[in-house]
């Protein structure tokens, strides 16, 4: 989408005014459903290890993504510290500088909870799509904790190699709950997270508004000041 080059860039020149410079990759992953799982985890985690042949340090690092590639993001940590048939191991030195977590869609399931009745004609994500979505990237024999994140407990994060860890959940979205229990588990496993709610937005509403021109709200200014922080 257009809005996350638009927002990426004017991340990289408001925080330059700062004197905070950085550069950004892009992991181009294979989609469903020509490439189902787990594919899209062991791309994202040998994108992950090219960075850091090129000389950069794990503790230089910050991973990140919006729905989907939030869920990938949260991926990489599991390979840290858990195995997979399908996905290489990874193996840091040192922490990851970071994770920022856009509105990641954690649980592939249809959820039930009052986010998802009270958001279902407000957020921009449909409902009535999300069954083919799944199917078209992993059965339900297939899924596992690393699919759906929000599977595991907090046992599973333990140890989980990241410095610190922002996670943004649109209050107008459907993954608003799923997203505030799965922050909690990861603070009962010791991880330091910084959840941020963002009151009448809806999912990955950041990117929405660098595409649309509209004026950024909570979303966009809680990325900034984190970034600000931890760079």
């Amino acid at each position: 989408m257009p809005g996350h080059i638009a927002f990426l860039v004017d991340t990289q020149q408001r925080l330059a005014k700062e004197g905070k410079t950085f550069s950004i990759a892009f992991v181009e992953y294979g989609l469903s459903p020509q490439h189902r799982f787990p594919t899209q985890y062991r791309q994202a985690v040998q994108a992950l290890v090219t960075v850091l042949q090129s000389g950069r340090k794990p503790s230089d690092v910050i991973i990140g993504g919006d729905s989907a590639g939030g869920n990938l993001a949260v991926g990489i940590l599991s390979a840290a510290i858990h195995s997979h048939a399908g996905i290489p191991t990874l193996k840091l030195d040192t922490p990851l500088k970071g994770a920022l977590l856009i509105s990641p869609w954690i649980d592939l399931s249809v959820g039930s909870s009052k986010s998802w009745i009270e958001n279902k004609d407000r957020d921009i994500v449909s409902t009535a799509i999300i069954p083919e979505l799944v199917k078209n990237l992993a059965s339900d024999d297939e899924r596992n904790e690393f699919s759906d994140p929000a599977r595991a407990d907090s046992k599973w994060w333990a140890g989980a190699p990241v410095s610190s860890i922002l996670a943004l959940a649109g209050m107008h979205e459907l993954f608003y709950d799923d997203i505030r229990a799965f922050c909690q588990k990861l603070k009962e496993a010791g991880l330091n997270v910084e959840t941020v709610e963002c009151p009448q937005q809806v999912h990955i509403d950041c990117i929405l508004d660098a595409q649309s021109g509209l004026e950024h709200a909570t979303m966009s200014h809680a990325i900034w000041d984190w970034l600000k922080k931890v760079l």
